[in-house]
Protein backbone atom coordinates (compact mmCIF):
# COMPACT_ATOMS: atom_id res chain seq x y z
CA UNK A 1 0.00 0.00 0.00
CA UNK A 2 2.84 2.70 0.71
CA UNK A 3 4.38 1.83 -2.50
CA UNK A 4 1.22 2.05 -3.87
CA UNK A 5 1.46 5.47 -2.67
CA UNK A 6 -1.27 5.33 -0.27
CA UNK A 7 -0.65 7.60 2.46
CA UNK A 8 0.01 6.15 6.17
CA UNK A 9 -3.12 7.55 7.68
CA UNK A 10 -5.32 5.64 5.22
CA UNK A 11 -2.87 2.68 5.77
CA UNK A 12 -3.66 2.54 9.23
CA UNK A 13 -7.05 2.60 9.06
CA UNK A 14 -7.72 0.45 6.40
CA UNK A 15 -5.63 -2.43 7.90
CA UNK A 16 -6.61 -1.16 11.81
CA UNK A 17 -10.13 -0.54 12.19
CA UNK A 18 -11.45 -1.73 8.77
CA UNK A 19 -9.60 -4.84 8.42
CA UNK A 20 -10.53 -5.81 12.21
CA UNK A 21 -14.30 -4.98 10.80
CA UNK A 22 -13.59 -7.14 7.88
CA UNK A 23 -12.40 -9.87 9.88
CA UNK A 24 -15.32 -9.78 12.55
CA UNK A 25 -18.00 -9.91 9.06
CA UNK A 26 -16.55 -12.68 7.80
CA UNK A 27 -16.37 -14.55 11.09
CA UNK A 28 -20.00 -13.86 11.32
CA UNK A 29 -21.16 -14.73 8.11
CA UNK A 30 -18.36 -17.63 8.67
CA UNK A 31 -20.61 -20.10 10.99
CA UNK A 32 -24.16 -19.81 9.20
CA UNK A 33 -22.16 -20.56 5.72
CA UNK A 34 -20.01 -23.43 7.22
CA UNK A 35 -23.45 -24.90 8.74
CA UNK A 36 -25.19 -24.75 4.99
CA UNK A 37 -22.62 -26.09 3.36
CA UNK A 38 -20.12 -28.62 5.65
CA UNK A 39 -16.69 -28.15 6.10
CA UNK A 40 -15.36 -29.86 3.27
CA UNK A 41 -17.20 -27.43 1.20
CA UNK A 42 -16.72 -24.56 2.88
CA UNK A 43 -12.82 -25.22 2.91
CA UNK A 44 -12.89 -25.14 -0.45
CA UNK A 45 -15.44 -22.59 -1.19
CA UNK A 46 -13.81 -20.13 1.35
CA UNK A 47 -9.84 -20.86 0.08
CA UNK A 48 -11.37 -20.30 -3.72
CA UNK A 49 -12.77 -17.12 -2.88
CA UNK A 50 -9.40 -16.21 -1.04
CA UNK A 51 -7.86 -17.08 -3.58
CA UNK A 52 -10.17 -14.22 -5.91
CA UNK A 53 -9.26 -11.67 -3.48
CA UNK A 54 -5.18 -12.18 -4.32
CA UNK A 55 -5.57 -12.39 -8.05
CA UNK A 56 -7.49 -9.27 -7.57
CA UNK A 57 -4.77 -7.64 -5.84
CA UNK A 58 -1.98 -9.12 -8.26
CA UNK A 59 -4.42 -7.23 -10.47
CA UNK A 60 -4.39 -3.98 -9.17
CA UNK A 61 -0.72 -4.35 -8.74
CA UNK A 62 0.15 -5.49 -12.24
CA UNK A 63 -1.49 -2.46 -13.58
CA UNK A 64 -0.17 0.16 -11.06
CA UNK A 65 -3.27 0.93 -9.71
CA UNK A 66 -3.24 3.58 -6.98
CA UNK A 67 -7.00 4.19 -6.57
CA UNK A 68 -7.00 4.52 -2.89
CA UNK A 69 -10.89 3.08 -3.10
CA UNK A 70 -10.49 0.36 -4.93
CA UNK A 71 -7.14 -0.63 -2.78
CA UNK A 72 -9.02 -0.45 0.18
CA UNK A 73 -12.02 -2.17 -1.11
CA UNK A 74 -9.21 -5.27 -1.86
CA UNK A 75 -7.64 -5.15 0.97
CA UNK A 76 -10.92 -5.18 3.10
CA UNK A 77 -12.54 -8.22 0.98
CA UNK A 78 -9.17 -10.18 1.31
CA UNK A 79 -9.46 -9.30 5.57
CA UNK A 80 -13.18 -10.85 5.04
CA UNK A 81 -12.28 -13.87 3.10
CA UNK A 82 -9.11 -14.25 5.23
CA UNK A 83 -11.71 -14.71 8.82
CA UNK A 84 -14.06 -16.19 6.40
CA UNK A 85 -11.38 -18.82 5.84
CA UNK A 86 -10.27 -19.64 9.75
CA UNK A 87 -13.90 -20.61 10.37
CA UNK A 88 -14.07 -23.59 8.11
CA UNK A 89 -10.29 -24.06 8.92
CA UNK A 90 -10.57 -24.01 12.55
CA UNK A 91 -13.51 -26.04 12.38
CA UNK A 92 -12.01 -28.42 10.67
CA UNK A 93 -9.31 -28.82 13.38
CA UNK A 94 -11.45 -28.95 15.99
CA UNK A 95 -12.98 -32.22 14.35
CA UNK A 96 -9.68 -33.63 13.87
CA UNK A 97 -8.97 -33.30 18.02
CA UNK A 98 -9.86 -36.31 19.63
CA UNK A 99 -12.44 -35.58 22.65
CA UNK A 100 -10.37 -36.77 25.56
CA UNK A 101 -8.01 -34.07 24.67
CA UNK A 102 -9.68 -31.76 22.31
CA UNK A 103 -7.92 -28.69 23.97
CA UNK A 104 -4.25 -30.00 23.80
CA UNK A 105 -4.60 -31.64 20.36
CA UNK A 106 -6.40 -28.21 18.98
CA UNK A 107 -3.53 -25.97 20.63
CA UNK A 108 -0.79 -28.35 18.82
CA UNK A 109 -3.30 -28.12 15.32
CA UNK A 110 -3.39 -24.13 15.89
CA UNK A 111 0.56 -23.63 17.03
CA UNK A 112 0.96 -25.56 14.07
CA UNK A 113 -0.76 -23.12 11.72
CA UNK A 114 0.77 -19.96 13.53
CA UNK A 115 4.25 -21.55 13.06
CA UNK A 116 3.32 -22.06 9.60
CA UNK A 117 1.89 -18.82 8.81
CA UNK A 118 5.03 -16.65 10.61
CA UNK A 119 7.36 -18.35 7.91
CA UNK A 120 4.94 -17.78 5.01
CA UNK A 121 5.48 -14.58 6.14
CA UNK A 122 9.23 -14.39 6.25
CA UNK A 123 9.56 -16.17 3.12
CA UNK A 124 6.73 -13.59 1.26
CA UNK A 125 8.61 -10.43 2.41
CA UNK A 126 11.72 -11.85 0.82
CA UNK A 127 10.42 -13.26 -2.80
CA UNK A 128 8.35 -9.67 -2.68
CA UNK A 129 11.74 -8.04 -2.21
CA UNK A 130 13.09 -10.00 -5.19
CA UNK A 131 9.94 -10.51 -7.43
CA UNK A 132 7.03 -7.76 -6.54
CA UNK A 133 4.38 -7.77 -4.82
CA UNK A 134 2.18 -9.47 -7.73
CA UNK A 135 4.02 -12.56 -7.91
CA UNK A 136 3.82 -12.65 -4.43
CA UNK A 137 -0.05 -12.42 -4.62
CA UNK A 138 0.10 -14.84 -7.27
CA UNK A 139 1.70 -16.84 -5.33
CA UNK A 140 -0.86 -16.78 -2.81
CA UNK A 141 -4.05 -17.40 -4.93
CA UNK A 142 -1.68 -20.57 -6.13
CA UNK A 143 -1.38 -22.04 -2.85
CA UNK A 144 -4.90 -20.99 -2.04
CA UNK A 145 -5.90 -22.94 -5.06
CA UNK A 146 -4.27 -25.91 -4.10
CA UNK A 147 -5.61 -25.85 -0.30
CA UNK A 148 -9.34 -25.52 -2.29
CA UNK A 149 -8.03 -29.08 -4.24
CA UNK A 150 -7.19 -30.54 -1.35
CA UNK A 151 -9.94 -29.91 0.90
CA UNK A 152 -12.46 -31.68 -2.42
CA UNK A 153 -10.08 -34.45 -1.53
CA UNK A 154 -10.29 -34.75 2.57
CA UNK A 155 -13.20 -36.67 2.34
CA UNK A 156 -12.10 -39.19 0.36
CA UNK A 157 -8.57 -39.38 1.61
CA UNK A 158 -10.44 -40.36 5.30
CA UNK A 159 -8.90 -37.07 6.64
CA UNK A 160 -12.41 -36.15 7.10
CA UNK A 161 -14.21 -38.30 9.82
CA UNK A 162 -17.41 -39.87 8.60
CA UNK A 163 -19.27 -37.76 11.42
CA UNK A 164 -17.93 -34.41 9.65
CA UNK A 165 -18.30 -34.77 6.48
CA UNK A 166 -21.67 -33.20 5.69
CA UNK A 167 -22.11 -31.74 9.13
CA UNK A 168 -20.21 -28.92 10.85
Amino acid sequence: LVDAGLPLETIGWVKGVGAAAAGLAGSLCGLPLLLRLGRRRALGLFALLHAGAFLALASAALAGTGSTLLLSGLILLEACLFALSFVALYSAMLGWCRPAQAATDFAVLQSVDAVLAILAAVIAGQLGQTFGHPAIFLAAAALLLAAAKAAAGLERSGLLPAHQRTAA
